[in-house]
């Protein structure tokens, strides 16, 4: 049996909005957000950097593998397994080229500025301040990971990332409430009384 008590939508949507004002479209916020998206793609950089390394190594494997198959054949021996064997192994090191290749072009190291941030948020943040709440539903997907109904508290994960993010993890920003603050907080709002 459930006994989680029921919150209304609207207060949910005033606390995320009212949070997303507060610790995403503000300038205090946007200097933290900076500095993790910078270290994210960092992060990122180094890891393609690791993927390279190995992919240079397999690169140097099947070029090993291809020259041992060709001295086979040249030696006099043929089967039918080398001719197999021979086409796997152009085909890999066909994908592992292509992916090489793919690397080395995302290789130059990339740095979001709060300019950049500002630009971004920028498009969305009057929406946000106006609780224009239609326009709000087409683009908080992009900022809110997910909203968490707990028993005694509201959870609010939010996620800030760039399209130079392959990952897609951004920085994550935490908010919480209880439920009785939510209540005394949202339910007097200008904009809640106006919706209902």
């Amino acid at each position: 049996m459930c006994d989680n008590k029921e919150i209304r939508k609207e207060y949910i949507e005033e606390y995320v909005l009212s949070e997303l004002e507060r610790k995403i479209f503000n300038d205090k916020a946007i200097e933290k957000l900076v500095k993790g998206i910078n270290n994210n793609l960092k992060k990122q950089q180094k890891s393609n950097e690791q993927k390279k390394e190995a992919l240079v190594k397999e690169l140097s494997d099947i070029g090993t593998q291809i020259n041992n198959i060709i001295s086979a054949i040249a030696s006099g021996f043929m089967q039918d397994e080398f001719k197999i064997k021979i086409e796997e192994l152009k085909a890999r090191k066909l994908e592992v080229e292509t992916t090489i290749i793919e690397l080395n072009s995302d290789e130059k190291e990339v740095n979001v500025s709060e300019e950049d941030v500002r630009k971004l948020l920028n498009n969305f943040s009057s929406f946000v301040t106006s609780r224009n709440i239609p326009e709000c539903k087409k683009f908080i997907q992009d900022f809110v990971k997910e909203v968490i109904v707990h028993k005694g508290h509201v959870e609010v994960i939010f996620n800030v990332t760039f399209n130079l993010l392959k990952s897609g993890k951004g920085v994550e920003v935490e908010s919480k409430i209880d439920r009785y603050n939510l209540y005394e907080s949202y339910s007097q709002s200008f904009y809640i009384g106006n919706v209902v």
